[in-house]
C-alpha cells in the first residue's frame, strides 16, 4: 500500500520474476505478466497469452485460463528458493553427482578418436582405387562405383563425428554449468540479502536462481473454481517441506 501511494495509481512499469515459467495446466498456454487498473490502483497478474492456437483449443473445450496475482505467486516461489539457498544440501549433492559422471565423457572421447581414425583410413582409399584403375585392375565403371560408395561412407562418418562432437560439447557445457552452480550457490548462501535488494542487478540474479531451481509452474482451477498453482522444483521440495514430493500445490481462495 505504501508503494502504491508513492507511485500515484500504481507502478507504471514492473519486471516479472517468473516470466516464461508459468503455464496453463489444461491448454498449455504460456503466461505473461500484465497489469489491471482498479479504483486508482494498478494490480499485477500472470495471465495467459492470447494466440490463435490456444484460443482455438479453449473454444473446443469451453475453457478459460485462470490468472494469478503476481505479488502472491512471486513471493510464494521466492520463499521456497530462499529455503534452497539457506540449505542447498540436496541441490549440491546432485550437482556433485553430475561432476562425478566422467565415464560417459571418456566413452565419447574414445568414440570420437575411433571415428577419426576410420575417416582418415577412408580418405586414403581413394588414391588406392585410382592406382588400381591406372594399373588396369579396375575399369572406369568399377572405379566410379567404388568412388561413389567411398564418398557416401566418408559423409556418414563425418555426420557421426559431428554428432559426437556436439555430445562432447554439451557434456562439457553441463560440467561447466555444474561447477559454476556449486560455486554460485555456496556464495549466494552467504549473501541472500544482496540478492533480495531492490536493484536491477539483484533482480537478474533472482531470475537466474528461479530458472535454475524451478522446472515449471502450472495454473488451473479446482472443482470449487478456485485458482490452483502447482510448482515443480528441479531438486525436490524446499528443505522445510516434510513430504518427499516434487510437485507442491497451492490453492488461491
Amino acid at each position: 500500500m505504501e508503494e502504491n501511494r508513492r507511485f500515484s495509481g500504481g507502478r507504471p512499469h514492473r519486471e516479472y520474476l517468473l516470466r516464461g515459467l508459468v503455464r496453463c495446466e489444461r491448454c498449455g498456454a504460456v503466461y505473461s505478466g500484465g497489469a489491471s487498473p482498479s479504483k486508482g490502483f494498478r494490480y499485477h497478474y500472470y495471465s495467459s497469452q492470447r494466440n490463435r492456437a490456444t484460443r482455438e483449443k479453449r473454444l473446443k473445450t469451453n475453457h478459460s485460463c485462470a490468472h494469478v496475482r503476481a505479488e502472491w505467486l512471486e513471493e510464494l516461489v521466492w520463499s521456497d528458493v530462499r529455503s534452497f539457498l539457506k540449505n542447498p544440501g540436496e541441490v549440491l549433492e546432485r550437482v556433485r553427482a553430475e561432476l562425478a559422471e566422467d565415464s560417459e565423457s571418456e566413452d565419447l572421447e574414445e568414440r570420437h578418436a575411433s571415428l577419426a581414425r576410420r575417416l582418415a583410413a577412408k580418405e586414403t582409399e581413394k588414391g588406392r582405387y585410382v592406382k588400381l584403375f591406372a594399373q588396369g585392375y579396375l575399369d572406369e565403371e568399377e572405379l566410379e562405383v567404388h568412388l561413389v560408395d567411398l564418398k557416401n561412407q566418408v559423409e556418414n562418418l563425418k555426420l557421426l563425428i559431428d554428432s559426437v562432437e556436439a555430445d562432447i560439447g554439451r557434456k562439457e557445457e553441463n560440467k561447466l554449468t555444474a561447477q559454476t552452480t556449486e560455486a554460485w550457490l555456496l556464495t549466494l548462501r552467504e549473501r541472500i540479502e544482496e540478492v533480495e535488494e531492490d536493484t536491477g542487478e539483484a533482480l537478474e540474479k533472482r531470475r537466474e536462481l528461479v530458472k535454475l531451481l524451478v522446472e515449471q509452474i502450472k495454473v488451473n482451477r479446482n472443482e470449487d473454481g478456485h485458482t490452483q498453482v502447482q510448482i515443480t522444483y528441479r531438486f525436490g521440495p524446499p528443505p522445510e517441506e516434510p513430504e518427499n514430493v516434487y510437485g507442491i500445490q497451492h490453492s488461491v481462495l
